[in-house]
C-alpha cells in the first residue's frame, strides 16, 4: 500500500486533518485504506505524524517474499566470538 504522511509542530491540526480526510477517502468506491498510526514526532511533544495507508481500489496487490532467518540447530552461531587468548 501507498502511505500518506501528514506531519507539523501542531499535533493538534495534523490529527484534526486527518479526521477529515478519512471520511472523505472511506465515501469513495476509489480506494481501499489501512490503518493510520500515530508515530513519535522528533522530540517536539506538540507535533504529531500520522500516517495512512492507503491504495487503489481494483489494483494488484504485491506482496513483498517473507524473510525467515534461523540458526542452524547442528553448528555454533557464527556470531560467537572466538575464545580469548593471552
Amino acid at each position: 500500500m501507498v502511505q500518506i504522511r501528514i506531519m507539523d509542530d501542531d499535533g493538534e491540526h495534523v490529527r484534526e486533518i486527518m479526521r477529515r480526510l478519512v471520511p472523505l477517502l472511506e465515501g469513495s468506491d476509489d480506494f481501499v485504506l489501512g490503518t493510520v498510526k500515530e508515530l513519535r514526532y522528533s522530540d517536539d511533544p506538540d507535533g504529531a505524524r500520522l500516517t495512512l495507508d492507503v491504495r487503489v481500489q481494483g489494483w494488484p496487490v504485491y506482496e513483498r517474499p517473507a524473510r525467515v532467518r534461523a540458526e542452524r540447530a547442528d553448528r555454533p552461531s557464527r556470531r560467537s566470538l572466538p575464545p580469548g587468548r593471552r
